[in-house]
């Protein structure tokens, strides 16, 4: 059953539908634990669909109803790739335990005569132009569907699927074949989180390597053992064959499953960040293969991380265009409604516009956690939506529950970081110091969430920390940047320093110098760190 899960979820048709994949390896893997006649309407809710542990079973039919479009989905699969047996996964009626069965299509023989059964019935001709009639018009019922299919089939836009990483950790000696399974689990875990990539685990024999679909992506991972072992890492772009990262850690002694999950987590954020490893190589590799709703992801992460304010319109015109095509896209509709929200900060809106801004990352959020209630970055997208509406209980909920889906992803958790901070939540400042400690970049860009935990706090100390590893945009014009660095240094009483970051912003952004209260306004910070702010500029008489 497990090469045929394998089958299936390299197809087409899951390609495009992450929750059907992951409702199918969780009816899977629960019939193989032996648990597939205790599945109920609850657990598939809840474990296999990502709904809440409120879910109340008696009202709401949402399993049932994706079910049934999983056995729709696993009926089209086998469709057009039929097993040689015509045996493959099927999911009995009225049930959620999987099963081996019949799976094909076929047309049932047509049964013999009887012996001695010659006489033809007689039909009066009324029935039989009443029966002509009815063949003719499913006739054409049947031959305006297939036109249809066909024209779908030429509209509908294939998303293409996410790279292919394969794992393949060995041990140097037989006798670390305990430690290579924790370092597996460990890689396999944070990996399998990556909204990057698909992972999946190295055959051992190589006629099974060969039965199986080409990875773009390899990570090999070699164990040397001793008192305190160590474990090389390589990163291999396939076809053709060349390295494109490469580090050696050092492992804790004895069977410390935490210990190793500790070591391995830099690594892992490195490689599975939506700025990671992965994505920049992607990047590259697909700047000239056209354009996807894949590739649009990548350029939007890419204008937040570098701040590419230039690039603001051409990532919103290429999340809108994919959306259109791709509305079923958790990815894509988290980041348009980000970028909703990005947008209530320019000074030039009217409060029309921002509610407008507002209501739309409402509705684009809504759909992203709807279509895929494990997506971390939908989650965030809720998060950001509710701080914005004063919802502290779900905003603090859904942001952290996203650094659970993804506890590797600097971005990730800075930007839930700062929701937590909005709402004052103390554990804002553990988030974001996580963030700084998995990001491997120099320019320390998750510090200037630091500066607003202290700016908030009033903490002079933590300001001058984060003023001292905080570096400008480089291409981008960030007024946040020059802002914020302005309000730092008057709040620990660096006047010079106070008057550079304010005549950047007035030559970069100078409507917010003239009048930086309604861009403080729509900033989602905390009126503390505003008032604190203000007042810091004001003692400097930056502002009046």
């Amino acid at each position: 059953m497990d090469s045929e899960l394998r089958s299936i979820l390299n197809g087409p048709d899951f390609a495009r539908a992450p929750i059907m994949k992951r409702l199918l390896q969780y009816l899977v893997e629960e019939t193989i634990a032996g648990r597939g006649d205790q599945l109920k309407a609850y657990s598939v809710a809840v474990d296999g669909l990502g709904r809440a542990p409120d879910y109340d079973a008696h009202t709401d039919s949402y399993p049932r109803v994706q079910v049934g479009r999983l056995r729709r989905m696993l009926a089209l699969h086998y469709s057009h790739s039929p097993t040689v047996d015509g045996q493959g996964i099927v999911i009995p009626t009225g049930r959620y335990r999987v099963a081996i069965g019949e799976c094909g299509g076929g047309q049932a023989a047509a049964p013999e005569p009887l012996a001695g059964s010659t006489k033809r019935p007689e039909f009066d001709r009324l029935a039989a132009f009443r029966i002509g009639a009815v063949a003719m018009l499913m006739l054409a019922l049947i031959g305006a569907a297939a036109l249809g299919m066909i024209a779908l089939t030429r509209l509908r836009p294939t998303m293409p699927a996410r790279p292919m990483l394969e794992l393949n950790a060995r041990p140097v000696g037989s006798d670390e074949q305990g430690l290579r399974n924790m370092v597996q689990g460990s890689l396999l875990d944070g990996l399998r989180r990556s909204a990057m990539f698909e992972v999946r685990v190295a055959r051992q024999t190589e006629r099974e390597q060969q039965a199986r679909s080409t990875a773009q992506y390899r990570l090999t991972a070699a164990l040397v053992p001793g008192i305190r072992p160590h474990l090389f890492l390589r990163l291999w772009r396939l076809s053709p064959d060349h390295i494109v990262w490469t580090s050696a850690i050092d492992l804790p002694p004895g069977p410390d499953s935490i210990g190793i999950a500790n070591r391995l987590a830099p690594v892992i954020a490195a490689i599975g960040r939506v700025d990671g490893i992965v994505a920049m190589q992607e990047s590259a590799d697909r700047s000239t293969t056209g354009d996807s709703a894949y590739s649009c992801l990548l350029r939007y992460h890419q204008m937040r991380r570098e701040h590419l304010d230039g690039e603001r319109a051409a990532a919103e015109k290429c999340v809108a265009t994919h959306l259109a095509e791709n509305p079923d896209d958790a990815g894509l509709q988290a980041a348009a409604a980000e970028l909703a929200l990005s947008q209530m900060a320019l000074p030039s809106l009217s409060a029309a516009d921002r509610n407008k801004r507002l209501t739309d990352a409402q509705r684009h959020a809504e759909m992203a956690t709807g279509t895929d209630p494990l997506n971390p970055w939908a989650n965030l997208a809720q998060a950001d939506v509710a701080v914005r509406h004063g919802a502290c209980p779900r905003a603090i909920n859904d942001a952290l529950r996203a650094t659970q889906l993804d506890p590797f992803d600097p971005a990730l958790l800075a930007d839930a970081g700062t929701a937590l901070l909005n709402c004052g939540d103390p554990r804002a400042e553990g988030l974001i110091r996580r963030a700084i400690t998995l990001d491997d970049r120099p320019e320390g860009r998750f510090y200037g969430r630091l500066l607003l935990v202290a700016i908030d706090r009033a903490d002079r100390a933590m300001a001058r920390e984060a003023l001292m590893h905080m570096t400008p945009p480089v291409i981008g014009h960030q007024p946040r940047f020059y802002l914020m660095s302005a309000a730092g240094y008057a709040m620990i009483g660096d006047r010079d320093n106070a008057r550079r970051a304010w005549a950047q912003l007035s030559t970069t952004a100078p409507l917010v110098a003239r009048n930086p209260a309604p861009y403080f306004e729509n900033m989602a910070i905390t009126a503390r760190a505003r008032t604190n702010a203000i007042a810091a500029l004001r003692r400097l008489e930056l502002i009046v």
